[in-house]
């Protein structure tokens, strides 16, 4: 981090000694260690489970730990409950924000902290210090503006504003870029930074490594429940941590050579009530192209066409040779072709449900009409397995997992449907490095099986290491195709934003590529 404004105490405001945690035979925590000074930004990473979320939710006083001590500022002790942990300064913002949607900003950061005068739940003298708060933060949304119609960039920062009320000194922030892009994740660190010069305390959580040592003075490591290491931001690299975090070198996925087959998929001339036109795009079987654009160039859209979500109005597609219309998922799916969706939790998984439910949604094991209880069991264990989902158990709800293991289900779920032409769109979201490398080699493995495959994705490194080609979106239509060797930030850059016409849209910004 190299922001010398920053001035970091050597005052611990946050420490966990010796910290382990069982969940029945498993061990979630087993004697790990975390130091946060006032002031500073503290990143945290971890393959998946490597006990990042269990730490966190021990420091939030959400979870108990079997043994080991806690310290929050002048105060130490065996354990912490969500009330005690906020009345001493500490606040967590969890992935999944925790606002209350139908309420406006200011509302949701006095929850809980109203001073009622006359009836009133929002005198004038907390707003007007909300409002204060807003302004500083950047926040541009109408204060008067219901938070479920805020962009997550704003939910987010209605989240810090909440604890910068609550005069918190130390934040603990887990995955806050996730859902945000290039422009909005540039916008919260600055806010991250700013808390650090007032002398709060941030615990940085996220599975991207670059933005962790761009934000962070210090990195802690945890691998398999332990603390492996705590290094100094600008003394490591990416790849530096990755050897931590996986216990050896890190072997960097290489793209298959191989030959694309016949044609699976092929869109000509298709569009979509204006928001999708003269789409033309052919997969072969084999082969793993990528998507990439700005913020509504129509990513998105085109996949939930493909999925039978939006029908097209315009053009013509086929998958096998044969026309292919679909009106809902299931034609998609009789025809053959799987989307992957974005949003895991909300339209791939059965969160509450033991996974076997969730992978045999769409072709259960039956026969002479009658569902095989066992013979389900059975083929999601092995596609867990494959997949190197943990725990490997079909009988594991997909809500206790984290978020690489949750998007290893969605794609056990799609690969049980036999598809021949598979759509995935942001695979690699919330997911850390360990599990993005093996959902890659999965897509690879998908392709080397005779599938033709369609990944979406905001992030260009999840994309170079996998695709033969990459199509670039830009207002609905694609703007250009790179065969893999040519694949330059730059130039993807320049077919977003100008379709490679050298003058950028002013309505367009040249900095979120989508």
């Amino acid at each position: 981090m190299t922001d010398p404004v920053s001035v970091v105490s050597e005052l611990p405001a946050l420490a966990a000694d010796a910290v382990s945690k069982r969940y029945g035979a498993t061990v979630a925590l087993a004697g790990a260690s975390l130091f946060v000074r006032q002031g500073e930004v503290h990143g945290l990473v971890g393959a998946n489970g490597a006990g990042k979320s269990t730490l966190i939710k021990i420091l939030s006083g959400a979870e108990h730990q079997d043994s080991g001590r806690l310290r929050l500022g002048a105060w130490s002790g065996s354990g912490l409950t969500p009330r005690s942990a906020q009345a001493r300064g500490l606040e967590t913002i969890y992935q999944d924000l925790s606002v209350a949607p139908w309420l406006d900003g200011v509302a949701n950061v006095i929850l809980g902290q109203e001073h009622a005068r006359l009836g009133m739940l929002a005198p004038r003298r907390q707003r007007t210090e909300v409002l204060g708060i807003f302004a500083r933060l950047g926040f541009q949304a109408g204060p008067k503006e219901p938070v479920n119609r805020l962009s997550p960039a704003d939910q987010q920062l209605v989240a810090i504003a909440r604890a910068i009320y609550r005069r918190a000194s130390v934040v603990l922030m887990d995955e806050p870029t996730s859902s945000l892009g290039i422009t909005e994740r540039a916008r919260l660190l600055d806010v991250v930074r700013e808390l650090s010069r007032d002398g709060v305390a941030v615990v940085y959580i996220s599975h991207d490594l670059e933005e962790v040592l761009a934000v962070a003075h210090r990195v802690t490591v945890l691998r398999d429940g332990r603390t492996v290491d705590t290094v100094a931001a600008d003394q490591v690299t990416p790849d530096d941590l990755v050897e931590r975090m996986v216990g050896g070198a890190f072997e960097r996925l290489r793209r298959a050579s191989g030959t694309a087959g016949e044609v699976a998929l092929e869109l000509c001339g298709i569009g979509q009530h204006g928001r999708l036109a003269d789409i033309d795009l052919q997969l072969r079987r084999g082969e793993v192209v990528g998507l990439t654009g700005l913020v509504g160039s129509g990513r998105t859209r085109l996949a939930n066409v493909l999925a039978g979500l939006h029908p097209a109005t315009a053009g013509e597609m086929t998958v096998d040779g044969r026309p292919y219309r679909p009106r809902t998922p299931g034609d998609a799916l009789r025809a053959g072709l799987v989307v992957v969706p974005e949003d895991r939790k909300r339209d791939s998984l059965l969160m509450d449900l033991a996974s076997t439910h969730t992978v045999m949604l769409a072709r259960p094991e039956s026969r002479l009409g009658l569902l095989r209880g066992r013979a389900e069991r059975t083929a999601t264990k092995r596609l867990m397995d494959r997949l190197h989902v943990k725990p490997a158990s079909p009988a594991a709800v997909p809500r206790a997992m984290s978020g690489g293991n949750q998007q290893k289900v969605s794609l056990a779920k799609a690969l049980q449907a036999r598809p021949r032409v598979v759509v995935l769109d942001e695979p690699g979201q919330g997911v850390d490095i360990g599990a993005k490398q093996q959902i890659l080699h999965a897509i690879r493995e998908m392709a080397a099986d005779g599938c033709a495959v369609l990944v979406i994705s905001s992030e260009l490194q999840d994309l170079v290491p996998v695709v033969d080609r990459l199509l670039v979106m830009r207002r609905g239509r694609i703007s250009g195709e790179l065969a893999a060797a040519e694949i330059d930030e730059h130039r993807v850059l320049e077919l977003a934003v100008t379709g490679g016409s050298h003058r950028p849209d002013r309505d367009e910004d040249p900095t979120h590529v989508q």
